[in-house]
C-alpha cells in the first residue's frame, strides 16, 4: 500500500467529491494525503 497519496485539484466538483473516498483509503492503509491545488494553464 502507498505511504502517500497525491491528491490534484482543480476546485471542480468531482475533484472535490472524490476527497471523503481518499481519506477513506489513506487511513485504511495508513497513509498520509498531499493536496495539490492545479489550475489550467
Amino acid at each position: 500500500m502507498a505511504k502517500r497519496i497525491l491528491v490534484p485539484l482543480d476546485q471542480s466538483p468531482p475533484a472535490e467529491a472524490v476527497l471523503p473516498l481518499v481519506g477513506e483509503v489513506a487511513r485504511g492503509g495508513g497513509a498520509t494525503v498531499r493536496l495539490l491545488h492545479v489550475a489550467p494553464i
